[in-house]
């Protein structure tokens, strides 16, 4: 008798699966975007204002509003500062490098974003630059 049942709500979800799979595929496919989207250990994002380092220096943060309050100056200074910390490889351990790295990348992301637009900003018209034997390249071969 429960293996009857059993056997008959298995042939019930067979046919359901098979009528509608491409609505359970696209669902399967927005619960893993949403999964995604909603993962912390996707990096920073604007709301998030803990430390991206908490274990570099206590007393200076790197938060997303830090990065975007900071000058050029402060940006390369304190890049600076991380950079010798994570070169020196005789007081740090792996977890710790691994950190530096990151924040390193994240300085080198908001340089590279400053300098882009302020490029875009003093060249509003520029165009890529393509020669006869490729991108860059001088007409004097």
């Amino acid at each position: 008798m429960v293996k009857n049942k059993l056997k008959e709500k298995l042939n019930q979800t067979a046919k359901f699966v098979r009528n509608n799979w491409k609505g359970l595929l696209a669902l399967g496919g927005l619960v893993v975007v949403g999964a995604i989207l909603s993962s912390k250990d996707s990096g920073y994002d604007d709301g998030d204002d803990s430390s991206i380092d908490s274990n570099y220096d206590n007393s200076m943060k790197f938060t997303k509003k830090w990065f975007k309050n900071a000058t050029d100056d402060e940006l390369e200074s304190e890049r600076e500062k991380v950079r010798l910390r994570y070169i020196d490889g005789s007081n740090i351990d792996i977890d710790e490098a691994s950190r530096l790295y990151d924040v390193l990348h994240t300085f080198d992301g908001e340089m590279i974003d400053r300098a882009n637009t302020k490029y875009e900003n003093e060249h509003p018209d520029a165009q890529p630059r393509h020669r006869e034997h490729g991108w860059y390249l001088p007409n004097d071969d």
